[in-house]
């Protein structure tokens, strides 16, 4: 736990907004990687997660929740390792991080695997944000999802390369900033919660340029098929110009 108390201190005391981004993209990579969350007799592996940061006269990303409403803010604010049940919208949990009250700070598990303690491997659910709450009332006996303590447990599992994305259906002055975050090897198992236009051979072409700029093409191939199941023979084709 100490990597993200590391994190969000630094996260307090940042203001350079570029900066600040790339703490928050850190945070939702060690969410993802290093991270499970326990709620009861179930474990929740996040496997695309967005960022929700609002400080006042710092970073105000009016999408937070906590911007809009008193009441949302309280739910955020000042409660690392705590879940916050969505008080608006479609229904949705966060993970929040926020050790002060003076700011709003949570992770939105946007799409995630579900499983009960002792199930096997492929008995593993998958859930969007919505069906994750649902699924959770419904198999809590009426426990209160709220007050739920030591949510966030560290894991041993080899981790997968992370990569960046904007969030989906966000308004505003942070609607294109790269604040979600999945692992690569996710794109090929499962259906996403993505924006429009940010489709998963689109994220795959940004990964191939940010990471392998300078690699031939066969790299290409070989990489966005272990991401895909298969190459993306047109956008190598347009960016090695063969």
């Amino acid at each position: 736990m100490k990597n993200l108390k590391t994190a969000v201190r630094n996260l307090e005391k940042e203001t350079d907004r570029k900066k600040q981004i790339e703490i928050l993209q850190s945070v939702n990579k060690l969410l993802l990687t290093c991270y499970e969350i326990k709620v009861g007799d179930f474990t929740i592996e996040p496997l695309l997660v967005e960022a929700y940061y609002y400080c006042p006269g710092k970073f105000e990303d009016t999408n937070t929740h906590g911007f809009k409403s008193e009441k949302c803010r309280r739910g955020q604010s000042g409660r690392f390792g705590k879940l916050y049940v969505h008080k608006m919208g479609y229904g949705g949990i966060d993970i929040c991080l926020s050790m002060r009250e003076d700011y709003c700070l949570s992770f939105l598990i946007k799409n995630s695997l579900v499983s009960k303690e002792g199930a096997a491997e492929e008995n593993k659910k998958f859930c969007t944000q919505v069906s994750l709450l649902r699924y959770l009332k419904e198999n809590l006996d009426g426990a209160d999802i709220i007050e739920q303590k030591g949510v966030l447990c560290e894991k041993n599992k080899e981790a997968a390369p992370v990569i960046n994305t904007v969030r989906k259906g966000v308004k505003g002055n942070f609607k294109n900033e790269e604040l979600a975050s999945l692992p690569v090897d996710s794109l090929k198992d499962y259906p996403l919660t993505l924006e429009k236009g940010y489709t998963k051979e689109k994220i795959t072409e940004n990964y191939l340029k940010t990471y392998y700029a300078d690699s031939s093409p066969d790299v290409w191939k070989k990489v966005s098929g272990e991401i895909l199941g298969y190459s993306l023979n047109k956008v190598i084709r347009e960016h090695f110009g063969i």
